[in-house]
């Protein structure tokens, strides 16, 4: 008869154990969801207030780079001679033409 208690206070000490350790596991994770919840909603809030317009100036100093060596290349280079811009010829460092 002993037995059949004994074995019913494994089997309840168990049940109990899991159910503390679940509840403590289900906190820690909900702890874990909210932390990241509310770091997602920094970085929302960041990414429209800081980086949007960093990335859109960086998008569009991009752009105007790729349309200058464009020009660059269109223009300086005709083949191997090179063609003088609107300024005239280059000049050197004491005035001299090339």
């Amino acid at each position: 008869m002993t037995d059949i208690y004994v074995e019913a206070a494994k089997n309840l000490g168990r049940v109990l154990g899991g159910a503390i350790g679940g509840g403590s596991l289900t906190k820690v994770w909900m702890e874990k969801r909210e932390r990241d919840r509310k770091n997602e909603e920094k970085w929302e809030n960041q990414k429209q207030s800081h980086w949007s317009p960093l990335l859109e100036a960086a998008r569009e100093l991009k752009e105007r780079f790729d349309h200058l060596s464009c020009l660059l290349r269109k223009c300086t280079y005709h083949g191997k001679k090179r063609v003088e811009d609107q300024r005239g010829p280059r000049r050197g460092p004491r005035g001299q033409t090339d």
